[in-house]
């Protein structure tokens, strides 16, 4: 199982069916996998996403949600996915192989996502959410969300369907970045808009972000 593959819509399955055809992808890597993250870290210089709300801007599908999940797999916590997308069917192994502990991350699609996290937030039912979302979030849904990591030392994901621009700024979130998967060139960008270090990019094919 490709560890791309977290969600996989029609796109997707055509991208990942070139990438194997084309042999990009190293099969002895991907089936003992060491941890993913010594470069990513490096990049990040241990930034800490924790007890905030982050936005993310992942516009091309499952694989630009990729390195934010390696991110996620780090920090070892219970995680819960919420999303508002119904046509996208979730791999188990993929998730295994990203180092993530199936005990330890739920699945939740909810047509309603922001009701849905008020309730989880009320409820103090999960530590780390990740919110993939297309949702239209309002200044005061992001104010409450903000306020809600930091009070109640949550650490939350948004991922938004397109890439963040400096220019629209978000003042409730300390860091925002875009995180991408190039087709052509067969890499992964990430880029921070707000936070670390803006003008830092991060680039890297599957081989060298498995390899570590």
């Amino acid at each position: 199982m490709n560890p791309a593959a977290l969600f996989l819509k029609e796109e997707d399955r055509r991208k990942l069916c070139l990438l194997e055809d084309k042999k990009e992808l190293n099969a002895k890597e991907l089936e003992s996998p060491q941890t993913p993250l010594a470069s990513l870290n490096a990049f990040l210089k241990a930034q800490s996403f924790k007890h905030q709300l982050s936005e993310w801007g992942t516009p091309h599908g499952s694989f630009s949600k990729l390195l934010p999940s390696l991110i996620a797999a780090s920090l070892q916590k219970e995680v819960l996915w919420l999303s508002d997308q119904q046509d996208s069917l979730i791999y188990p192994q993929a998730w295994r192989e990203l180092h993530f502990d199936l005990n330890q991350i739920y699945f939740l699609r909810e047509k309603r996502v922001l009701r849905s996290l008020r309730t989880l937030i009320r409820e103090e039912s999960f530590s780390f959410i990740m919110i993939d979302s297309h949702h239209f979030f309002s200044k005061s849904d992001l104010h409450f969300l903000s306020q809600s990591a930091r009070s109640q030392r949550m650490t939350l994901f948004l991922f938004r369907p397109y890439f963040l621009s400096a220019k629209k700024g978000n003042p409730f979130c300390r860091l925002r970045l875009n995180s991408s998967y190039e087709l052509s060139s067969q890499k992964f960008h990430l880029s921070f808009i707000k936070g670390g270090e803006r003008k830092r990019h991060f680039k890297a094919s599957f081989g060298e972000v498995f390899s570590g």
